[in-house]
């Protein structure tokens, strides 16, 4: 490891033999006095006092000698560029070569590794060094070729841009792939000098410890080896595939190694990316894997299209959710009489047993059953059905539904249309009757194309009774399982979407005793599965991809290299640069493919090979200081002049400490001109934990220039995205108009004057207390001064009208519309002054897309029409959200970047709105707009 002590190095330290110069300095300075001073002429005054010796300063004060000595010496320091903490030198001869494992291990922390990658080429480019920067994680080329991607010899600059323009992966890493290629390199470009290899590991083997063993000595063959790798606990994390426990919906995270206690929050979506639940997911110490379920009601879990690891992004950290993950509901009828209501006689008592761990059942008539979207309807020795529920059926069965039917002894007695294939009129076979076995007889292992193709059969299964299927030229492919002696005794067929299914024995032990087996329960379970999609009777199917997910985790659509996957091949499908992880299929199949259902267990790397020098990978901590060096000696360079001045008597006491105060402001601004430095003074002076007062320093640093604000609602959370959504709504308004807001500030109403802001943006929250007199004062006394409030539920708020749903609202909202003096709220109309303040617009997407925008009715001319309170609830501080790097910090759902591009378009209406009202509609300046644009011929004749 490398030493933590802090160095001192220099840029340039050939600067540093000037410093022999400094005799010479002091010489010259020494026999050359100071100017003499210059004093007016008194005529006769000064002939009284006159002295016939000339007097001269001998030489230069020595105070003052050294004074100048040390601005000389700051000069010589800067040019030689002292650094501290400089980078290691380069000690080898040949390239650098940088290899990142880009795969989906290495997003966790990417953007620090991409840093340190920057670091060390600025270190190459200060050796003049060239660079060879090698990716491990595999690439698509045309003619379905995977390659590792390596580049050419690269001068700084060049391997600088590239770096800059990469992205980490969704798939694993190919370092074996890799090294082929980086081998190839140095035999084409003829590189015989070692070279210098620095590997930014994502910390995980790829295999076994013996791959990255062999990897790891294969690179020392090139040179000597430094590796940055994380810590254990910040490697990456993998969010598994649900696991199946019954009723419950199991949500799987996976560490490589876990040393203390920790907390990760799994977040679990719809559709529209809209939030369903918060899980958290508590690791013991040297836990690396937690099963945690998600209870929820039947309806709201089956909304649940993804999950993501919070605070982790990649794809690793994704979970996208199908119709296998579905909870769903089966309908049970029976055709029983009296003895159906005893439990071991019921033909459905042993249905029940079998699947009630797993789904929900529901009883009722057909018609209600499918009102309530079963997904399968399960009839036990139901015989003839009605023409009419044939029909209702018929229709459920076309639309996706599984009708599955037990024979027993009503069906074997008659039978309606509704059924696989036909049967026999002459009824049942059974040990000992006319059409009989000697014997019960056993089922035969189940074909390939069979749903039940893999269950393994007990040899205590037996059958004793059968209903018998009439022989045809199809009904061997319509079996799905037969006995011993080649009679089916499962069928099915495929109706349009859906499913008929007939077991040709009864639901109950009185026929046979499959339904006291476990192969009972997984046949069932493998028939339930073919509702909403199944896969059964699609293996020649090519499941084009639908979309596909980034290294960030982001949803994408496919690109031109994506290809769809062979529904055969679905048990041994590997992300890859053509398939990677996301969700392939049609409108009526589909199936999402995640990094956790192939990867089980995470190896993190814990040692190297000797002679591998490791570090962690770190924030750099160099410091330059040139410039520090050169600010002090203009400051004190500025001092001497004043010195010089005062000496020569030019300069006034009173004058020189005007200066003296001057030099102060002027290295504090130098000061604050770090960014680091003034960010920090910003976001003291922005502390929105204590009010403010109109005598506060804020308050009136705020009347010098625009702020946006926002409310604090006392969470942390909810703050930190208002602050960075209104950051990025400045930074916006900057780009684009010629408002250019400050810092945004947080405001408390109970005690902050709020007139100063023309926009106040508050995010409500179930949390947040209710306001007193003193605080609905002071709204009301904003709103009528001409202040706008863009308030925000952050709930998708639908089309009900708010002050009619308040209800369902927060305290605090209710309150609001309750006990301010408000008319009546209505939706954004068409040609409102918000649709057109700046953009055109026709919608008003946040981080949602599915909500109204509501905002005040105003009748006639009164406040022209402009109305202080907007409300939605879109998250629109979430969409506007950035990052100090200018990278948005929160997705947006379903439209994506181009929704976000809407949103800011929204912000920047609503602040020329909140700045500007309704200024179309505003006659009164007409002419004197006309005129400015030499349009006189427009305006109406006197």
């Amino acid at each position: 490891m490398i030493s933590s002590f802090m160095a001192l190095s220099f840029v340039a330290p050939w600067a540093l033999g000037t410093l022999l110069v400094l005799p010479v300095i002091w010489w010259l300075l020494k026999i050359k006095p100071p100017s003499p001073r210059v004093i007016e002429f008194p005529a006769i005054r000064f002939l009284l006092s006159v002295q016939s010796v000339e007097q001269t300063p001998a030489k230069t004060p020595i105070w003052l000698l050294l004074f100048r000595i040390l601005i000389a010496t700051l000069i010589i320091l800067a040019i030689s560029g002292p650094v501290i903490n400089p980078p290691q030198m380069i000690s080898q001869d040949g390239p650098i070569v940088i290899v990142i494992d880009d795969g989906w291990g290495g997003t966790a922390n990417w953007q620090k590794q991409i840093q340190a990658v920057i670091t060390l080429i600025e270190q190459a480019e200060v050796e003049n060094k060239k660079v060879i920067v090698a990716l491990s994680a595999p690439r698509a080329e045309q003619g379905r070729r995977v390659t590792s991607q390596v580049s050419n010899l690269l001068l700084p600059r060049e391997a600088k841009n590239f770096v800059k323009t990469l992205v980490p992966q969704a798939w694993p890493v190919d370092r074996a792939s890799l090294l082929k290629s980086l081998m190839d390199q140095f035999t084409d470009q003829g590189i015989e000098k070692a070279a210098a290899v620095y590997w930014f590991s994502d910390g995980l083997h790829e295999g076994n410890v013996d791959v990255t063993a062999r990897f790891s000595k294969s690179l020392m063959t090139l040179g000597p080896v430094h590796v940055f790798v994380e810590p254990l606990p910040m490697r990456a994390m993998l969010l598994l595939a649900p696991g199946d426990g019954g009723r419950d919906f199991l949500v799987r995270v996976l560490k490589s190694s876990n040393p203390s206690k920790s907390v990760v929050w799994i977040r679990a979506t719809g559709v529209a990316g809209n939030l369903i639940d918060r899980i958290p997911v508590e690791f013991e110490r040297n836990q690396t894997v937690v099963e945690r379920p998600i209870i929820l009601p039947n309806d709201i879990r089956n909304e649940i299209a993804r999950l993501d690891i919070e605070g982790s992004p990649g794809a690793g950290s994704v979970v996208l959710v199908d119709s296998r993950w579905r909870h769903r509901s089966v309908g049970f009828i029976s055709g029983g009489g009296f003895e159906s209501r005893q439990p071991l006689l019921s033909d459905l008592y042993y249905l029940e047993r079998a699947l009630a761990p797993y789904i929900e059942i529901r009883r009722g008539p057909i018609e209600k059953l499918i009102e309530d979207n079963v997904s399968v309807l399960m009839l036990a020795d139901v015989g003839n059905l009605p023409a009419q529920e044939q029909e209702v059926l018929s229709a459920w069965i076309e639309d996706g539904g599984v009708l599955v039917r037990f024979a027993g002894p009503r069906l074997a007695a008659g039978i309606d249309a509704l059924v696989p294939t036909p049967l026999r009129n002459s009824g049942e076979r059974a040990v000992g009757g006319a059409l009989s076995w000697q014997e019960p007889v056993q089922l035969e292992k189940f074909m390939e194309d069979s749903p039940f193709f893999g269950i393994q059969i007990p040899e205590d299964v037996t059958i004793r009774r059968q209903v018998l299927a009439e022989p045809s030229i199809d009904l061997q492919s319509k079996t799905w399982a037969r006995l011993i002696d080649g009679t089916p005794l499962v069928t099915g067929i495929a109706k349009g979407a859906g499913w008929l299914v007939l077991f040709h024995t009864s639901a109950n032990a009185e026929w046979s005793n499959l339904s006291l087996s476990g192969v009972f329960v997984e046949m069932l379970r493998r028939v339930v599965e073919l509702s909403e999609g199944g896969l059964f009777g699609s293996e020649n199917l090519v499941m084009p991809p639908f979309n596909v997910l980034d290294g960030y985790g982001r949803s994408r659509s496919p690109g031109p290299m994506n290809l769809g996957i062979n529904a055969e091949d679905i048990d041994e499908w590997v992300p890859n640069p053509f398939q990677p992880p996301g969700v392939y299929g049609t409108e009526v199949l589909r199936r999402a493919f995640n990094l956790g259902h192939r990867i089980e267990e995470l190896r993190p790397i814990l040692e190297f090979p000797s002679g591998i020098e490791v570090s962690a990978l770190q924030q750099s901590n160099q410091l330059y200081l040139r410039p520090w060096l050169i600010l002090i000696a203009v400051l004190l360079s500025l001092l001497d002049l004043i010195i010089a001045m005062f000496m020569r008597g030019l300069l006034p006491v009173r004058n020189t400490l005007a200066v003296l105060g001057f030099m102060y402001f002027f290295s504090a601004i130098m000061i604050l001109g770090d960014p680091a430095l003034a960010q920090t003074s910003l976001d003291e002076a922005n502390d929105s934990s204590a009010p403010r007062s109109l005598s506060d320093p804020g308050i009136v640093e705020a009347t010098r220039s625009i702020h946006l604000a926002y409310v604090v609602t006392g969470s942390k959370g909810v703050d930190a995205v208002s602050r960075a959504g209104l950051i990025g709504l400045s930074w916006v308004l900057r780009q684009r108009t010629s408002v250019e807001p400050g810092l945004p500030v947080g405001v408390n109403p109970e005690e902050d004057s709020l007139v100063l802001y023309p926009l106040i943006y508050w995010p409500i929250t179930n949390e947040q207390p209710l306001l007193s007199d003193r605080g609905l004062a002071n709204i009301e006394h904003y709103l009528t001064v001409g202040g706008m409030i863009l308030l925000d539920t952050r709930d998708q708020t639908g089309s009900a009208q708010p002050q009619n749903n308040i209800r369902q609202s927060p305290a605090l909202f209710r309150q609001m519309l309750k006990n301010l003096n408000l008319p009546a709220l209505s939706v954004v109309s068409q040609g409102h002054a918000l649709t057109q303040s700046f953009y055109l617009m026709d919608r008003f997407p946040g981080r949602w897309d599915n909500g109204e925008v509501w905002v005040e009715e105003y009748e006639g001319g009164v406040n022209d029409g402009v109305s202080s309170l907007v409300v939605g609830g879109n998250d629109w501080a979430g969409a506007w959200a950035l990052s100090p790097s200018g990278e948005p910090l929160f997705p947006v759902v379903p439209g994506g970047e181009k929704q976000r591009e809407l949103a800011f378009r929204f912000g920047v209406n609503i602040m020329m709105y909140s700045l500007t009202g309704n200024y179309k509609a505003d006659q009164v300046h007409i002419s004197t707009i006309l005129r400015r644009l030499k349009r006189t011929d427009l305006l109406e004749p006197k």
